[in-house]
């Protein structure tokens, strides 16, 4: 008689997800920066000043992630033809799923996209808000060491938004951002 072998350990689930949060800012440009609102010829600010970002995810040691991130950027707007100031906000609250490659214990590349919604606000001469449907695609690196990454991304936002009076109104663009990354 030979002897039995055991049977071959059960991977636990325990210790195969980590909650990640990830602060970042950097530099975002608006894809449209000539619009018509309110029927004046307006010309934005390309440069989007301040940007920031908040993101929670769930990541999988198999390089999957799935989590939620709030974007938030301002610019200036003007119409040169009536000589009026404006500023419009945007906020963007996206669903995303990531996919992590480990090519080192540290280096961590990632492809991923987002859905969600999108709302922009008007102050100064012209006011307003406006809301619509986003989608986003990123790509870039989170460098890790133990459980607090450098964290690198390029992202593409595309949102057309729509006021009250069905005005639409292109507030997506894209922009590198860079920022913390702590795991728990």
């Amino acid at each position: 008689m030979t002897p039995k072998e055991p049977p071959p350990p059960v991977e636990e689930e325990e210790g195969k997800w980590r909650v990640a949060v990830i602060a970042k800012t950097g530099a975002f440009k608006l894809a449209t920066t000539s619009q018509t609102l309110a029927g004046l010829d307006t010309s934005y600010d390309k440069s989007s000043k301040p940007v920031a970002s908040l993101e929670a995810e769930l990541r999988h040691q198999g390089g999957f992630a799935v989590g939620a991130e709030v974007l938030y950027y301002k610019n200036d707007l003007t119409v040169p033809s009536a000589a009026l100031q404006a500023t419009q906000t945007v906020v963007s609250g996206m669903l995303n799923a990531k996919y992590y490659m480990e090519v080192a214990d540290w280096f961590y590349p990632f492809l991923g996209g987002g859905v969600g919604f999108t709302s922009a606000s008007f102050g100064g001469d012209l006011q307003g808000k406006s809301s619509g449907p986003g989608f986003q695609g990123m790509l870039g690196a989170d460098f890790r060491f133990s459980s607090v990454g450098l964290y690198v991304e390029y992202k593409y936002l595309s949102s057309t938004t729509q006021d009250s009076a069905n005005q639409k109104i292109k507030v997506g663009g894209s922009g590198v951002l860079a920022g913390i990354s702590v795991a728990f």
